[in-house]
C-alpha cells in the first residue's frame, strides 16, 4: 500500500509538517547507491505468505537476562509508576500508533525510530532521542533497541510475538499491549513522530529501506567512507530543512493552533475580510 492511503491506518489527521516535504518528492530522481544496496533485499524481500508464530517464546532471561522485571499485575491503564526513557517512549508511541496491524517488525520500529531523529534534525536541528546509532546489517540500529522492548514488554506496554518467515529466518512482531505509555513530547515533536508513522509505517520494507533510510544524509555519508558498524554522523542533518521554512517549525504548528481554537484568521479568511472590507469603503464612497 502506498503511502497515500495511511492515513486512516494509523489513525492522525495530516498536518503541515506533511505539506513541508512528501517522501516521494525528496526521493525522487535520486540515485541509489549501489555499493550501499541494502542486504535485506538478498534475504527476506518480497516473500508471500504469511509469517507462522512460533510458540512458546523463549523466555527473556535466556535473552537479555539484564533486564530488570515488571510484572504486568503492577500496572493498569496508564504506565506511571516506572521512568520510560526518550528511547523506550519512541518504542511505545510507534507500537501503539503503528503496531494495530500486526505488521511491525523489529527491523522497521528500529527504523522508525531513527527516522523520528532524523526529520527531527533537519527541521529543528536536534534529535527527540538519545539513541546511539551505528550502519549495522539492515542499517541504522542501536544496540539498546532489545532491552527498550523487553523493559516495555514486561510493563505490558507491548506485546512481543515470535515469528517464522518464508525465508526460514525467524524474528518478532510488535503489537500494543494492555498499558498505555505516559508521553513527554513537546507538539512539535509529537508532529514529527505522527509524521514517521503515516509516511512509513506501511510502505513495503525493501523499500523503505533502500529507496528512504539508505538515502538519508548520515547513510549516504556512511556508505561513502564504507563506515559499517561504525556509528553514524546524524549531525550533518540538522537543520538541512529549517531554512527552507519562512518559519519555524513550532512556529508554524502554533498558527495551526489558533486558527483551528479560532484564536485568529486563517490568510484565507482574512484576505476575504479585507476584500470585502474594501468594496464597503468603495460603495461608501
Amino acid at each position: 500500500m502506498r503511502v497515500g492511503t495511511e492515513v486512516n491506518h494509523v489513525g492522525i489527521d495530516p498536518g503541515p509538517f506533511d505539506r513541508a516535504e512528501t517522501r516521494s518528492e525528496r526521493y525522487r530522481g535520486r540515485a541509489r547507491l549501489t555499493s550501499g544496496k541494502c542486504p535485506l533485499k538478498e534475504s527476506v524481500s518480497r516473500q508471500n505468505g504469511s509469517p507462522a508464530i512460533v510458540r512458546p517464546e523463549p523466555p527473556v532471561s535466556q535473552i537479555h537476562p539484564i533486564v530488570p522485571h515488571f510484572h504486568p499485575s503492577q500496572y493498569s491503564g496508564t504506565l506511571v509508576q516506572i521512568r520510560l526513557s526518550r528511547e523506550e517512549e519512541l518504542v511505545a508511541f510507534f507500537v501503539q500508533k503503528c503496531g494495530g496491524d500486526g505488521n511491525l517488525g523489529r527491523t522497521r520500529l528500529m527504523k522508525l525510530v531513527y527516522l523520528a531523529d532524523y526529520e527531527a534534525r533537519r527541521f529543528l536541528g536536534r534529535p527527540i532521542s538519545g539513541a546511539k546509532y551505528v550502519w549495522h546489517f539492515f542499517g541504522p540500529w542501536d544496540s539498546r533497541l532489545p532491552t527498550w522492548i523487553h523493559r516495555l514488554k514486561d510493563a505490558a506496554v507491548l506485546e512481543e510475538t515470535a515469528v517464522a518467515y518464508p525465508s526460514g529466518k525467524q524474528g518478532f512482531l510488535y503489537t500494543p499491549g494492555a498499558t498505555r505509555a505516559p508521553q513527554s513530547f513537546k507538539p512539535v515533536e509529537v508532529e514529527i513522530l505522527s509524521y514517521v508513522c503515516r509516511q512509513y509505517s506501511r510502505v513495503e520494507l525493501v523499500e523503505l529501506l533502500d529507496d528512504v533510510v539508505y538515502q538519508t544524509e548520515p547513510m549516504v555519508h556512511a556508505q561513502k567512507k564504507k563506515a559499517k558498524e561504525k556509528p553514524l554522523e546524524m549531525n550533518i542533518a540538522d537543520n538541512v530543512k529549517a531554512g527552507e521554512l519562512t518559519v519555524s517549525l513550532e512556529e508554524l504548528l502554533e498558527r495551526r493552533r489558533q486558527i483551528r481554537a479560532r484564536e485568529c484568521l486563517s490568510h484565507a479568511d482574512a484576505m476575504i475580510a479585507l476584500e470585502q472590507k474594501l468594496r464597503h469603503l468603495d460603495a461608501a464612497a
